[in-house]
């Protein structure tokens, strides 16, 4: 596990709620009949659903630095969602890319 797994890790084991909504945000997308989504977009409105909607006080601070790992993460663990997301390759592997070669195969990116 790389260290942009293990922050990404740490932040998830205190805040399981934001990937609840990520969950949430993506099928709303993809009700509404999106065929490809970006996990930008989806994470934005997570964002604006914690910021705005809820005004958690002590809500946690969503980088961008989150967005890949919670996109893989979804596509990890909701196989319906393999191709729903535009990602790109990280410039350092996550140990979510060998979970996802595991679910999938080599070249799942594509």
């Amino acid at each position: 596990m790389n260290k942009q797994d293990r922050k990404f890790f740490d932040f998830h084991a205190l805040h399981p709620e934001v990937f609840k909504l990520f969950v949430k945000f993506s099928r709303h997308a993809k009700n509404a009949g999106h065929r490809r989504y970006s996990g930008w977009a989806v994470m934005n409105q997570v964002r604006w659903h914690t910021d705005v909607t809820t005004r958690l006080p002590d809500g946690p601070r969503l980088n961008n630095g989150l967005i890949s790992h919670y996109t893989r993460m979804m596509m990890r663990d909701y196989p319906e969602y393999k191709r729903f997301f535009h990602i790109k390759p990280l410039q350092v592997r996550s140990s979510l890319d060998d979970d996802l070669d595991e679910v999938y195969g080599e070249g799942w990116q594509l």
